[in-house]
């Protein structure tokens, strides 16, 4: 059993969000330029704990045809949803729920995304993999955890193929996180499958 325990202060505003020509800062750096290494034309994506909805919008401007998000805390959803229609984004909505409870992940996707939220997806890994046909892309916390066994070992059960793709920051210059991406199926992790040809595996 793996226990995670942050002590970190992120406030109100956790992720960076773009509107228009101007990045409004938060606490986690913009994901932009890491999302270009993902290929999500045609595929259907699921955002566990996808706060204010800015990888949910990232992952649709990229060429996913779907995109459902879950988000624990209410505001959130709310200032999503509001970011949504300022923007006019279609495609992509947005619900509150409890990612620790299984049945709160419904429907099945090609692609997962659980950014900062292992410890809430880590009891659910199976409920995770049944509604997940291709890829989960993991964000780590802070590095200075075991990655193998925290991260990496549980989630192989289920996703036998994995690969490292970038550094991000923990927020505020205060450390680093790491991102993998864990594959069905090897080919999902190779030029013409989910990642760009740029990732070096």
């Amino acid at each position: 059993k793996h226990v995670l325990t942050y002590d970190y202060t992120t406030g109100n505003a956790y992720q960076t969000v773009n509107l228009d020509d101007e990045s409004v800062g938060g606490y986690r750096q913009d994901r932009s330029k890491l999302f270009s290494v993902f290929d999500f034309a045609g595929r259907t994506v699921l955002d566990c704990g996808c706060n204010l909805g800015e990888l949910s919008r990232l992952a649709r401007t990229r060429g996913a045809v779907l995109v459902d998000g879950i988000e624990y805390d209410k505001y959130f959803v709310q200032i999503a949803q509001l970011i949504n229609a300022y923007r006019a984004t279609t495609r992509v909505s947005f619900e509150q729920g409890n990612l620790t409870d299984a049945s709160t992940i419904r429907g099945t996707y090609d692609v997962t995304l659980a950014f900062s939220v292992f410890p809430y997806i880590l009891p659910v890994l199976p409920k995770v993999a049944e509604t997940t046909r291709e890829a989960l892309v993991s964000e780590t916390h802070n590095i200075a955890s075991d990655l193998k066994s925290t991260y990496i070992e549980p989630v192989s059960r289920y996703f036998p193929h994995h690969t490292f793709v970038d550094y991000t920051d923990l927020g505020h210059g205060e450390g680093k996180r790491a991102v993998f991406v864990f594959a069905k199926e090897r080919r999902a992790l190779l030029p013409g499958g989910f990642l760009a040809s740029t990732v070096d595996l």
